[in-house]
């Protein structure tokens, strides 16, 4: 009678933690959700650093001009005096 007993115990103990653990087993939420990669499409990507290259570019281009503007042209740049220039030794 103790065996039953003890067997008895053992089967609903078993059962219970299988049920436990098949309980904690959801297939649903994982079909559900697509999996997510790490990175974006390559075709994303290129088309973004495409956009990024082009506003860097447009930048550059008024950066450019800005400094252009800043900058006086050679013919109102002063002609270097050759009085202040270091004579070379003949040696």
């Amino acid at each position: 009678m103790m065996l039953r007993g003890f067997r008895g115990f053992a089967w609903i103990t078993t059962v219970v933690v299988v049920c436990g653990v098949l309980g904690l087993y959801r297939a649903d939420r994982a079909v559900s959700q697509p999996p997510q990669l790490p990175f974006s499409n390559s075709v994303e990507q290129r088309a973004e650093m495409i956009k990024e290259l082009r506003e860097i570019r447009k930048l550059l281009e008024e950066q450019n001009r800005i400094l252009r503007q800043q900058v006086p042209r050679s013919s109102d740049r002063p002609t270097p005096s050759t009085r202040n220039q270091p004579r070379r030794s003949r040696r």
